[in-house]
């Protein structure tokens, strides 16, 4: 374990050892000629869980593209079958740029008055400061 972690203090002041995942710790353990597939094992064996989305995270992934930032509309829905149904629906689905979460949706500024067009049809009204410019 200490290939590839480090001792960090009991926060209950037991004597039990406790180790924490670090960047550093987890370079070490790269160094050292260990994979991820074999840390992922190595969780699997000896803690009987699967290795943590962090803890993949902070070993690193080389072939991972640049992460992107970019600005986005979202709409806001009251439920996800509102959601559903847009998404479903072809006159909206392809003015959604994509599912944000359960009741969220991107929408592509150059698409907004479309989609507007479209929700003043099913008679769902838009609000919100961003979504008003364009409607004046």
């Amino acid at each position: 374990m200490q290939r590839f972690a480090e001792p960090a203090a009991s926060r209950n002041g037991t004597d039990s050892r406790i180790f924490r995942l670090t960047p550093q710790s987890l370079a070490r353990g790269r160094a050292s000629g260990m994979t991820l597939w074999s840390l992922e094992e190595w969780f699997r064996q000896r803690a009987g869980q699967p290795l943590s989305p962090a803890a993949a995270l902070l070993f690193g992934n080389e072939a991972m593209p640049a992460l992107a930032v970019q600005r986005l509309l979202v709409l806001e829905v009251p439920t996800p079958a509102v959601a559903d149904g847009l998404l479903q629906w072809p006159e909206t689905r392809e003015l959604i740029q994509e599912r944000l979460g359960p009741r969220a949706l991107a929408v592509e500024e150059q698409h907004l008055e479309a989609l507007r067009g479209k929700l003043r049809e099913l008679q769902l009204p838009m609000t919100g400061e961003a979504l008003q410019q364009g409607a004046e």
